[in-house]
């Protein structure tokens, strides 16, 4: 008899086995066109940020009008990379 698949391994040559959520994170990682220090915006606009973190999510930040520095995560499909 054969040998039940291990779900959740990543081993995505096996019959019936299934990539595990850490695996697409990882994989979803390293398919992202930005990197740390990149100068991102917004496609809908807004100010230009600078790429702090990049996991799951694109973590920028920026200063606002008033000089405070925010930031936060957004998916990449969200931004654009300028110059």
């Amino acid at each position: 008899m054969a040998a039940a698949p291990v779900l959740g391994t990543g081993d995505f040559g096996r019959e019936g086995s299934t990539p595990s959520p850490r695996t697409n994170i990882q994989e979803n990682i390293m398919e992202c066109p930005f990197k740390v220090g990149d100068l991102v915006q917004l496609k809908a606009g807004g100010p230009k940020m600078v790429v702090y973190l990049v996991n799951e999510y694109v973590t920028a930040s920026w200063f606002d009008r008033n000089d405070h520095l925010c930031r936060d995560s957004f998916t990449a499909a969200t931004l654009l990379k300028v110059e």
